[in-house]
């Protein structure tokens, strides 16, 4: 039978983890760790084949104390807020586990060192929370967010600077609330933009639309004789290629005839009795419509029957 052992291979993990705390995970070698125990290095290798294991079990262990911190800080009213508070107390607390998890020799990206956050998903989930925003949305945010908070951290783990509390609660709340409103103006001013930009849109093609009527009344007027005629060529190349660019910009032709009147889209400015037509469906077109991004620019004008 195999001996029995005082000490349990948490026992041993938890001395690791304050051989760490002290002097860092290059530290750690079975005579450190026994020497924290207070045994001999028996007890390691009975429950450890070797300090690689013992070494991965300790950053595991680590990864738990980092989560029990975010956990806590996503418990407060403002969990976003919470959590960048709680980030910035591991360092302080604990500035070699911090040092072991955030500022390793990785050159990852930003983007892949947060998605590595194995509580990355849960801070972007409080964070859409306080912002509103969609999932690309934040997280395009929150890389702003955690490069300063990461940034306060790495100097408080290190020592550079040293904040007090009420420092660190002041700077992460009036940055995030700073960067949502900003983000948030910047958004709006963008939508003024675009609204803007429609707006201006929207008058060129009104402008342009009584020429391309001119371009269709001339062609209907074209007898089967003037077909071939150059002039006529030349003049359904043009009048072709401005479809075609309107069409590309997002210019459309409202269909009429044969489809239900919809009021939305149609102009009914004659009506008819007819037998052979369904009811409210439009038999003659006067003038065609159009529509720019969905948005009507011109009515059709139409003859509905029934």
């Amino acid at each position: 039978m195999p001996r029995a052992t005082k000490f349990l291979k948490e026992d041993i993990i938890e001395a690791a983890s304050a051989v760490v705390k002290k002097e860092g995970l290059s530290a750690i070698n079975a005579r450190r760790v026994a020497k924290e125990l207070g045994c001999s290095v028996q007890p390691i290798f009975y429950q450890f084949e070797n300090m690689e294991d013992l070494k991965q079990a300790t950053i595991l262990h680590i990864q738990k104390i980092y989560q029990s911190y975010m956990i806590e800080g996503s418990k407060e009213e403002l969990a976003y807020r919470g959590m960048g508070l709680a980030y910035i107390r591991f360092a302080k607390d604990y500035p070699d586990f911090f040092k072991i998890l955030f500022m390793g020799d990785s050159k990852i990206s930003p983007t892949e060192f947060i998605e590595k956050d194995n509580m990355g998903n849960q801070i972007l989930e409080k964070g859409a929370e306080f912002t509103g925003y969609d999932r690309t949305e934040q997280e395009a945010f929150h890389l702003k967010v955690w490069i300063f908070t990461h940034g306060i951290a790495s100097m408080v783990a290190t020592g550079t600077v040293a904040f007090t509390d009420e420092q660190i609660e002041e700077l992460t709340d009036r940055l995030t609330r700073q960067m949502a409103e900003f983000d948030n103006f910047r958004k709006r001013t963008e939508k003024e933009k675009s609204a803007m930009y429609e707006v201006g849109a929207k008058d060129i093609i009104e402008k342009i639309l009584p020429v391309i009527d001119n371009f269709e009344r001339g062609l209907s007027a074209v007898t089967e004789e003037q077909k071939d005629d150059s002039f006529v060529t030349g003049m359904e190349m043009v009048y072709k290629q401005i479809m075609t660019t309107l069409d590309g910009v997002g210019v459309k032709v409202i269909e009429a005839v044969g489809q239900e009147f919809n009021p939305d889209l149609h102009n009914a400015v004659m009506h008819v009795e007819d037998e052979e037509a369904g009811e409210n469906i439009i038999v003659e077109e006067f003038q065609k419509g159009y529509t720019y991004r969905d948005s009507v620019v011109r009515h059709s004008m139409v003859k509905v029957a029934n």
